[in-house]
């Protein structure tokens, strides 16, 4: 357990833990713990060397509290609101048009074209169709007022 829950130490994998434990192969440790068994003194050892290294995280919280009131640094203030207050940047987009409306049209108009009619095409010009072939027509964008 010593070696899995000192912050000074790697965290070691389970063949390496094996090796450490006196094991001459690196899968030795299967013949002693159940894999579940493993899981769980992992997880010992996980929050034995989060104790351990809490207070090294406060002295470095408080060095940086001190960096921002006396210097004002921008980038230490951010990491305090990011670090004790769990504050975190981010990009909110929404996708909707004027008023909360829905971007996309509420009716979509579903056309079969058979070979030789015609079909507008993307650009909106009319073209023969070579093929059978599906076409969605939308309803046109609506004009904004006021806008040149």
């Amino acid at each position: 357990m010593k070696i899995l829950s000192d912050p000074n130490q790697k965290f070691p994998t389970r063949q390496e833990l094996s090796i450490l434990i006196g094991y001459k192969q690196p899968h030795g440790i299967y013949l002693a713990f159940e894999p579940h068994e493993l899981a769980e003194l992992e997880l010992q050892g996980l929050d034995e060397r989060r104790k351990r290294y809490a207070p090294m995280l406060a002295e470095v919280d408080k060095a940086l509290i001190e960096r921002a009131d006396t210097t004002g640094d921008p980038a230490a203030i951010k990491l305090i609101y990011q670090r004790l207050e769990g504050w975190s940047e981010k990009s909110v987009r929404e996708n909707t048009g004027p008023g909360g409306a829905p971007l996309y049209p509420s009716k979509i108009e579903i056309v079969f074209v058979r070979p030789g009619e015609t079909l507008i095409d993307g650009q909106g010009q009319p073209q023969v169709a070579k093929t059978a072939t599906v076409q969605l027509k939308l309803p046109p964008a609506k004009e904004k007022k006021g806008t040149p």
